[in-house]
């Protein structure tokens, strides 16, 4: 799932593989897609907060390893 709406597959795509792989069909796909939007919505803005913090903190541990500067697990807040 892309926080972009960038998906390498369709949402139908991805019904299709969930219902071929033996999981039960409990609700119509349009109610799926507006239940997925809505918790999409819910999660997106915590999701893009931890992956620019999670890029920083790499970012900054390559920055140190590549000035010679010792790397220690950890990080500050």
């Amino acid at each position: 799932v892309s926080l972009h709406g960038r998906e390498q597959f369709g949402f139908v795509d991805t019904i299709a593989v969930a219902t071929s792989a033996g999981l039960p069909v409990e609700r119509s796909p349009q109610e799926v897609w507006r239940t997925f939007q809505n918790l999409r919505t819910k999660y997106a803005p915590y999701a893009s907060t931890m992956a620019a913090a999670m890029l920083y903190n790499v970012m900054n541990r390559t920055d140190k390893a590549a000035a010679g500067t010792a790397v220690t697990g950890g990080g500050s807040r």
